[in-house]
Formats: structure tokens, C-alpha cells, sequence
């Protein structure tokens, strides 16, 4: 707890007002002050019991992105069964601080926020704090939650940029899958990852659910992003321009593959390509994990 700057005014006047009441002996200036002090005493138990039996989980979005704002929400869940808490503020470290007006007794409410990561790789998330000045706005009540958690950042990619188009030494290959045009095989359920082009728009209307025409074996497009040997700052964005060519393949449908070279020009590491999010994700995750390079 501690006092806010209105906190610390009223404090102030009250003190003072105690101090003249007593040395005048006015038994109304008394009468005056002791409903200001009482204010105090309700103060304190009420603004820490609306902190009390509440809690909070971070939900983050699929993909972390390196200096890219990543547009979150908490869910605050107030366990009590017959008290509110009301104007409540969450705040963590790497994030920009969300407020709720209010969550009933019982009741849960989502609390918008947005995470922004320094750099790519690992990354460690640690507590997050509530924060009220309710009733009064005399003191503000804190309550730590601990929420450790790790989670793994992508390069800022650089898409529409020079070095984010189709690296000259990336590699294509013709890849074997179903889903194109060969023969008429069925139906399945539309899964995250396959190109909007193979929804079968009539049969998703009808039965209220998006669904993808599957076909024999075709012939798909699959690219190998190279990446090249570099140090420092040329290093980071050569990993970025890479993350944008991942992103602008697997929206295009192909299946994406991963070539880093050394220093010599040798390859030190070669990822097959590998189609929807599986392989999207397989690259972007080696992406970040690639060691610095000072």
C-alpha cells in the first residue's frame, strides 16, 4: 500500500484540522475531524479486500514477433461469491497496463493488453500486479500474482522490404500432398494452414462450417529460404529478412524449408520443406533460436 498524492493532501488537512480542534478546544471542529479519520479507517480494509480472491492468467497470441506490439488479454476471475472489486489495474513488466472498471462476484471479465518484445529467442514472463485505488482514491493497493512462464520470440520480420524478397539462392522444390488438382477425393474440415483458395465455398455454406475440397496427389511449390553468414547488426536482419520470406511463402501456400550457411559457405544446417503450420512454424522456431552473433 502507499499513499497517493490526494492521499497525502487529505492527510494533510486532516492532521491539521485535529491539531487546531484540539489546541481551541472546539468541541465542532472535533466533530468535524472524526468523520475524516474515520474515512481512513474504511479505507485501508476495503481498498485491500477488493484485491483479495482475485485471479489472473495472460493469454498471448500464437506467434511472438521482436519489436512488434502482440495484442494479449488477462482474464481476471474474482473467486468471491458475494463482493465485487472494482476499478482494477494489471500491469506487467514488458506490457502496456490494462484497466477493468469492474468484475462481479463469481464472475470473470478479459482485461486488453499488448506485449512488446526487446529481441528474439527466449524470453521469461515473471508476475503480474493488480493495482486499485478504490473506494476513495486515498491509497493504492497492490497485490503481486506470480505467472512465470518462458515463451519464444520470433525476428521481426521485414516484409515489402528489398532484402525480405525471394532470397536469389533460395532453393524450390516440387513437393507431393493432396489438396490440389488431381481427382476429386472428398471433403475434410478447413485446418489452419490451408490456402483459402481449396474451400469449397458452396459446401461451407451449406453446412455452416468452412470446408476444403481434397484432391489426389499433386505437384506444390516448396522454397528453401537461405540464410546467410553474417555478425552483429547485418546478422539480426539477414534472421529478419529470413522471417519475412517464411511468412510471405506459407501465405502463398508453399511449403517452406530452412538453409543456413557458415562463415565458409558451407551449409551448417538444412530443414526439409514442410507444408502449412507445421512447417511455418518449425522455421520460425529455429529462426529465433539461432545463437547471436556479436
Amino acid at each position: 500500500m502507499r499513499l497517493t498524492a490526494d492521499g497525502l493532501l487529505y492527510l494533510v488537512l486532516t492532521m491539521a484540522l485535529t491539531v487546531v480542534a484540539l489546541v481551541a478546544g472546539n468541541n465542532l471542529l472535533v466533530l468535524l475531524a472524526a468523520p475524516m479519520w474515520s474515512l481512513w479507517l474504511v479505507q485501508w480494509p476495503l481498498g485491500a479486500w477488493n484485491l483479495m480472491d482475485l485471479d489472473v492468467r495472460r493469454v498471448l497470441p500464437a506467434e511472438l514477433y521482436a519489436e512488434h506490439d502482440a495484442a494479449g488479454a488477462w482474464l481476471l476471475a474474482n473467486r468471491r461469491r458475494w463482493w465485487g472489486s472494482h476499478a482494477v489495474e494489471v500491469l506487467e513488466g514488458l506490457a502496456v497496463p490494462g484497466r477493468v472498471d469492474a468484475v462481479g462476484p463469481g464472475d470473470s471479465r478479459r482485461v486488453d493488453g499488448a506485449w512488446r518484445f526487446p529481441r528474439r529467442g527466449r524470453a521469461h514472463l515473471d508476475a503480474i500486479e493488480l493495482r486499485s485505488r478504490w473506494p476513495f482514491g486515498l491509497v493504492e493497493h497492490r497485490r503481486v500474482v506470480e505467472r512465470p512462464a518462458e515463451v519464444l520470440v520470433y525476428p521481426r520480420p521485414l516484409p515489402g522490404e528489398r532484402e525480405a524478397r525471394p532470397h536469389q539462392a533460395s532453393g524450390a522444390d516440387d513437393v507431393n500432398r493432396k489438396g490440389g488438382a488431381g481427382d476429386f477425393m472428398g471433403l475434410r474440415a478447413f485446418r489452419e494452414g490451408d490456402p483459402p483458395q481449396r474451400i469449397s465455398w458452396a459446401a461451407s455454406a451449406r453446412m455452416g462450417r468452412p470446408l476444403v475440397v481434397e484432391r489426389g496427389l499433386e505437384q506444390e511449390r516448396a522454397v528453401r529460404v537461405r540464410v546467410d553468414a553474417a555478425e552483429g547488426t547485418r546478422w539480426e536482419r539477414e534472421l529478419r529478412r529470413a522471417c519475412g520470406e517464411v511468412q510471405r511463402a506459407t501465405r502463398s501456400g508453399e511449403a517452406v524449408g530452412l538453409v543456413v550457411t557458415g562463415i565458409d559457405g558451407s551449409i551448417v544446417l538444412s530443414l526439409p520443406p514442410a507444408g502449412g503450420l507445421e512447417g511455418r512454424r518449425r522455421a520460425l522456431d529455429t529462426l529465433a533460436m539461432l545463437p547471436e552473433r556479436p
